[in-house]
């Protein structure tokens, strides 16, 4: 087994350490993949929430990004109960649209239907 080399090892910790101060951008960027997946008309509003704490660069593209990463992961993991739970779960959603490759085309329509797909595995594994 490969060793990991002690500055992956100190990024990793110092990551975990700050978790709990990115759960509010985990939030936010999990409600609007929520809101994104469900199709309602609401995005709007749950991406000027978003652009509104984070700035304007922030969108839905972003959002997926950063909750398919280890730091979204990790603050996910900070919450408690339910919450924790669906964090999880959209930290697992947004890895599998980053993994099918939907996220670098803007078709909405492919990344809804990856997500949803992938929502309802993650959920019955809960």
């Amino acid at each position: 087994m490969a060793q990991i080399p002690p500055s992956t090892q100190q990024k990793t910790e110092r990551q975990r350490r700050e978790a709990p101060l990115e759960l509010p951008k985990t939030r936010l960027c999990a409600n609007v993949i929520s809101t994104f997946m469900s199709g309602e008309s609401s995005l709007d509003a749950a991406l000027k929430a978003l652009q509104d704490a984070l700035g304007s660069k922030w969108g839905v593209v972003l959002a997926f990004q950063f909750m398919s990463g280890r730091q979204a992961l990790f603050a996910a993991e900070c919450a408690e109960g339910q919450e924790r739970s669906e964090l999880i779960i959209t930290h697992n959603v947004a890895r599998a649209a980053s993994g099918a490759g939907v996220l670098t085309r803007v078709d909405l329509a492919a990344i809804r239907a990856v997500c949803v797909t992938a929502a309802a595995k993650y959920r019955a594994e809960i």
